[in-house]
């Protein structure tokens, strides 16, 4: 099974979020067309994704906040600006999506690991 249906097949069974690395570039076309299928096709699941990394010098990252995580006080800005204090940079965006452009690549796994533990903690999981 190639690296993108993985991806996808985690997403799916997520039961109501998913935090992630895609393997792709820097990509943020390829990030807002994966946000913005989710905030038309599956608008429970909540998904935060980045792309890139070190190895290209750049990294990327959106969220979409599905209306589960809505209803329990997630937010998009809340959650990606936690994220890009470890990503450096800044995201921007309506509620319930935000992207950002990163200017610390080295630090897309800890990105990943601070979305994660954000919203473990927001729902003390």
């Amino acid at each position: 099974m190639n690296q993108v249906a993985r991806v996808i097949e985690d997403v799916l069974s997520s039961e109501c979020a998913y935090v992630g690395q895609l393997p792709i570039s820097a990509n943020t076309k390829a990030l807002t067309e994966t946000i913005k299928h989710y905030s038309t096709k599956d608008k429970e699941r909540s998904v935060y994704l980045f792309g890139g990394g070190k190895e290209e010098n750049a990294v990327v990252h959106g969220v979409y906040v599905g209306t589960h995580l809505a209803s329990k006080g997630v937010t998009a800005e809340a959650w990606a600006s936690t994220v890009s204090e470890v990503v450096g940079g800044k995201s921007g965006g309506k509620e319930p999506t935000r992207q950002g452009q990163g200017t610390k690549p080295e630090a897309t796994d800890d990105g990943v690991k601070a979305a994660t533990k954000w919203l473990e903690e927001k729902l003390k999981l």
